[in-house]
């Protein structure tokens, strides 16, 4: 925290937060004992048996960890170091090589964190609403915070998980961006300019559709006993190799972050995405064990089965459930990470495009969180990482700048003589407007507003702030233009009036 007073300040404001949104003090004394056992749970380190399977090398730890998580030692022994395997006729103890047992014990710190971090989010959604209140009558107002597109010198299954993320986002911005202006155009009675956006779907599939999308590849591959991360890698570029958002790393000795060139990785080991933001290329490295890294049974029953005020509700069936945290509660093993994740983020957007969604950006003017430092390179990154390039080109390309006739007759029909102030709204702004030497493109008239091409906003801010003075000849170009705009919408009534007659005596 920029300006802050270290740790211990941090924390004394966190537990001022705890204590003012209503937890009690047992319940915050928990928090702090569960946490620091979540800490002593990586100090366990591990070694091999004579048969080479997984023992725990420093039970001090073990012993702090239980002590902190208020669990029984033999319990978390036997889940850190095996699993129960169930069979038809009863269940048997599968010990774990130490690779697996180390991933177990991560896995139950990510569990229980995950967990905590739902349970914190609950605690304060539950202060703020109102306890009268029946939230199946009530609508309500969600504040979305994601991290920003992702593009390091490094990239792996988490930077894939937020820019898939970014990319979904991306596209709800751009639909409703674009959707809101055709609405303001219809309403309006005005032809639709046709704007195009660049529509990011076909990325997005190849990232989570059906068939041989990333997400599914990965979680076919997670399930086979033999594969790899290189054959998961190897099938994902074979099967996109036709595919203009999917490619293997450049070799080459110039490119940008992420792209792979320059770089010596193969087919094998990496893979590069076309973002709306950018190309990125991820090192697949360690995926179908990141994918796979979900909490055993044991270790649930375990966890259901602490003393701990938070650690058994949580765990108890019908729980939270968090992300890394399994089916509800305990029981079951948890589906693979990317799948997972992939069916909360359907759920979200399913509930964004219910709602009515107002956007705000955010952008880091600097690295060193200084205050008056602006590193333009980092803005313009940001900004074409965030989509807002695109859509500043989107409304730039229509009529972004809107002024209602209600707005145009205060400030000018008051300066007209008599005949024009009889005029309709859209009669008189055409007129107006025209006489003011804007051409046919530069403005469009609508029922109740009238449309500016963005060009024109410093014609509409003089227009606006009175210092464009209407002389006596001014209005009388304003009145030839009226008569040359009747002269052609009589013309035109005429025309239909031919058209319609011909029409009528063909069918006769």
């Amino acid at each position: 925290r920029v300006g802050g007073g270290g740790d211990a300040a941090e924390f004394k404001d966190s537990l001022s937060v705890l204590q003012k949104i209503g937890v009690s003090e047992k319940l915050i004394a928990s928090l702090w004992e569960t946490l620091s056992g979540l800490l002593a749970l990586g100090n366990i380190t591990y070694g091999e048996t004579v048969n080479g399977d997984a023992c725990i090398q420093n039970t001090k730890a073990l012993g702090t960890a239980c002590k902190l998580l208020q669990c029984h030692d033999a319990l978390l022994q036997q889940g850190l170091t095996s699993r129960t395997l169930k069979l038809k006729g009863g269940e048997m103890q599968v010990p774990l090589k130490q690779e697996e047992a180390e991933s177990a014990r991560d896995a139950l710190a990510k569990a229980v964190y995950g967990k905590l971090f739902s349970w914190i989010v609950t605690q304060i959604n539950t202060a703020l609403i109102d306890k009268d209140t029946k939230l199946d009558d009530t609508g309500f107002l969600g504040i979305l915070d994601i991290y920003g597109f992702e593009n390091f010198e490094r990239n792996s299954l988490e930077q894939l998980l937020i820019n898939f993320t970014n990319e979904q986002l991306h596209q709800h911005f751009a639909i409703a961006l674009f959707k809101t202006e055709q609405e303001i155009y219809k309403s309006e009675g005005i032809v639709w300019p046709g704007v195009e956006w660049e529509d990011n779907t076909a990325c997005l599939e190849a990232i989570s559709g059906k068939g041989g999308s990333i997400f599914n590849l990965l979680t076919e591959h997670s399930r086979l006993p033999k594969s790899s991360d290189a054959s998961m890698t190897e099938g994902l570029l074979n099967e996109h190799r036709k595919s203009k958002h999917i490619s293997p790393p450049k070799m080459g000795s110039k490119g940008g972050r992420g792209t792979g060139a320059g770089t010596k990785l193969t087919g094998k080991e990496a893979f590069v995405i076309a973002h709306f933001a950018g190309s990125v290329m991820y090192q697949t490295a360690g995926w179908l064990k990141k994918n796979t890294d979900s909490l055993h049974e044991d270790l649930s029953l375990c966890m259901s089965s602490s003393s701990a005020p938070i650690l058994k509700d949580l765990f108890s069936v019908g729980s939270i459930n968090a992300f890394t945290g399994g089916s509800k509660g305990g029981g079951k093993r948890a589906g693979f990470v990317a799948d997972k994740y992939q069916k909360q983020l359907d759920d979200l957007m399913r509930t964004l495009r219910a709602t009515s969604s107002h956007f705000v950006r955010c952008i880091k003017p600097n690295h060193e969180q200084a205050p008056n430092k602006f590193n333009k390179w980092l803005v313009l990154d940001q900004l074409r990482n965030s989509g807002m390039v695109d859509a500043v080109r989107l409304l730039s390309s229509g009529y972004s700048v809107r002024i209602p006739f209600t707005t145009l007759e205060e400030s000018f029909k008051p300066l007209c003589p008599d005949k024009f102030k009889a005029l309709s709204a859209p009669t008189f702004a055409t007129c107006l407007l025209t006489a003011l030497d804007l051409g046919r493109t530069d403005f469009l008239v609508g029922l109740t507003k009238a449309f500016f091409k963005s060009t024109k906003l410093a014609f509409v801010d003089a227009l606006m702030d009175g210092t464009k003075k209407l002389e006596p000849k001014f209005f009388k170009k304003m009145a030839r233009v009226l008569a040359l705009y009747r002269f052609r919408r009589a013309i035109a009534a005429v025309r239909s009036l031919i058209y319609l007659m011909t029409k009528m005596r063909r069918q006769r």
